[in-house]
């Protein structure tokens, strides 16, 4: 009935199917342009992090044995963690006791095993990008642009080597 009384020749207000092409070129122009700047934003603030390797377990071998790692968690928690070459890890976090366990791979994952019940421990997808390695627990799904996303659960880099992850390690 509505569309009748639009376009119906003898209707009065029969000038508005012109407001009304006017009004549905707008919105799908706001439309479509919302989704070109929400891209092109996205793309802006997370360039710097978005060219990184999967680390393979011999990667992880290589880059973590004997070495220590300084990181935040997502949440904002400091870290610091030793890596040792027979598998011990020496792990303490922002306000809480150092604990001691062992690291281990797995299915192409760093994982860990801690003497107390204060830390859960798990596996981590690893990625490295620059200096800056990025962790993703292994109980969120895979997906594989989760680099692209801010679902990592841990970021740190070596000491001895320029922080070159996000401001908040020191």
């Amino acid at each position: 009935m509505y569309l009748s009384m639009v376009f119906s020749p003898d209707y009065d207000n029969a000038a508005t199917v012109g407001d009304l092409m006017r009004i549905l070129f707008l919105f799908l122009c706001v439309y479509v342009n919302s989704f070109a700047l929400n891209a092109f934003a996205q793309d802006a603030t997370t360039k710097s992090i978005r060219q990184g390797e999967r680390l393979t377990e011999d990667r992880i071998l290589e880059l973590f044995s004997g070495q220590k790692h300084l990181g935040i968690y997502n949440g904002g928690n400091s870290f610091v963690e030793t890596h040792y070459p027979d598998t011990r890890v020496y792990y303490e976090e922002e306000g809480d006791e150092p604990d001691y366990g062992v690291w281990t791979m797995r299915d192409q994952m760093l994982c860990f095993v801690y003497r107390s019940d204060r830390y859960s421990g798990g596996c981590f997808r690893v990625y490295k990008v620059s200096n800056c390695f990025y962790f993703f627990y292994e109980n969120m799904p895979y997906r594989k642009d989760e680099l692209q996303t801010e679902n990592w659960n841990s970021k740190g880099f070596m000491e001895g080597t320029d922080n070159d992850c996000d401001p908040g390690i020191s």
